[in-house]
């Protein structure tokens, strides 16, 4: 995660990410949203809306609903 949020007005400070939040994810030109189901350390696993088709070892961009938009808080990588 990023240390502050990008695309807002101020400097916004990125809070962990909880189970049971809404995200959307990109990957290449491809978005969805999903509903974090778990968390173990800095693994998230999601329940996606729409698959994703992606391979191990892919950057993903992960957005967070703030104020009244979608915004950047962060990337991952895709695992196995």
């Amino acid at each position: 995660l990023f240390e502050k949020v990008i695309g807002v007005e101020g400097d916004v400070d990125v809070k962990q990410i909880s189970e049971k939040e809404p995200l959307v994810i990109n990957s290449y030109t491809a978005v969805t949203s999903g509903i974090v189901v778990k968390r173990h350390g800095s693994r998230l696993t999601l329940n996606l809306s729409k698959p994703l088709c992606a391979w191990p070892g892919d950057r993903v961009s992960i957005c967070r609903k703030i104020g009244m938009g979608w915004r950047l808080i962060g990337y991952g990588l895709i695992v196995g």
